[in-house]
């Protein structure tokens, strides 16, 4: 699998994706699948990092939307999108307002330039 799941700092708030370059929505699903697990070990909001410097996402995005809207955590709070391009920048948008708006919790999508960044965004929103 292309994109590792992990704890992103020790509370326990941030799951951190880490993509790598040749990524495919499979792994995307499978990563889901992953944080799903990692959530259902804490009773509170954790935000996500999508870390996708240095990649490209694959082709189809908007066709695999619906399906990763059936796997999104009522945990789930904001999605910082790191080093994206504005294309895929832009498609995350896309998903938050088709689907995301209707989730129990998501509290939008966030585009960052570093991991510094969007953990500073994070405590922001709070």
């Amino acid at each position: 699998m292309k994109i590792t799941v992990s704890w992103d700092n020790p509370e326990r708030t941030i799951i951190r994706y880490d993509f790598a370059d040749g990524w495919t929505w499979e792994d995307l699903f499978a990563a889901v699948a992953e944080d799903d697990s990692l959530m259902d070990t804490v009773d509170h909001t954790v935000h996500l990092i999508f870390n996708v410097q240095d990649t490209s996402a694959p082709p189809n995005p908007l066709s695999k939307m619906r399906g990763l809207s059936g796997q999104i955590s009522p945990q789930l709070g904001l999605l910082v999108v790191v080093g994206s391009d504005a294309w895929f920048h832009r498609v995350t948008e896309i998903f938050y307002s088709v689907y995301g708006k209707n989730l129990e919790g998501m509290a939008g999508v966030r585009r960052a330039d570093t991991l510094a960044q969007a953990r500073q965004l994070i405590a922001a929103h709070g």
